[in-house]
């Protein structure tokens, strides 16, 4: 009668929630992201969870470091990544 609920990890659903500012455009080109240290603080989240959900990011083309750095920005997304 009932479907099972989807039970998304953690950083998925912070990678979502990342991904739709991006997409959306809240979050513009070249802009930097907050430390995982202020993303764990702002989505009451480990930094472990944070730092998995950037993996994600990165991997899909919609953040990038600068230069080796340690910061994140946000890059422009592929016609593959939207």
């Amino acid at each position: 009668m009932f479907e099972p609920l989807d039970h998304a990890p953690a950083y998925l659903r912070l990678s979502e929630a990342i991904r739709a500012r991006i997409l959306g455009r809240e979050l513009q080109d070249g802009e930097a992201l907050p430390t995982e240290t202020e993303l764990a603080r702002q989505f009451a989240v480990n930094r472990s969870t944070v730092r998995e959900a950037l993996r994600n990011l990165q991997s899909a083309g919609l953040l990038a470091r600068r230069g080796g750095g340690k910061k994140l920005y946000v890059s422009r997304p592929t016609v593959a990544a939207v």
